[in-house]
């Protein structure tokens, strides 16, 4: 199962560019992990979380209060 990563503190002027970058590099590996010598320098000092995928087939449903 692969992971989503969550980046915080990026700096804003190059947060797009940055994370395209990043995408291009997470949707070309097989299970979602991207070698450290191929994030953007803009990541390398931002704060990181991974974030578990949910299954294509699992469907969510939220509660109504």
């Amino acid at each position: 199962m692969s992971q989503m990563k969550g980046f915080t503190n990026l700096p804003p002027s190059e947060s797009a560019t940055t994370l395209l970058q990043f995408g291009e590099h997470y949707l070309d590996s097989d299970d979602g992990g991207v070698p450290w010598d191929k994030f953007p320098e803009a990541l390398k000092s931002a704060e990181l979380a991974r974030i578990p995928s949910i299954p294509a087939t699992q469907s969510l449903e939220f509660p109504l209060h």
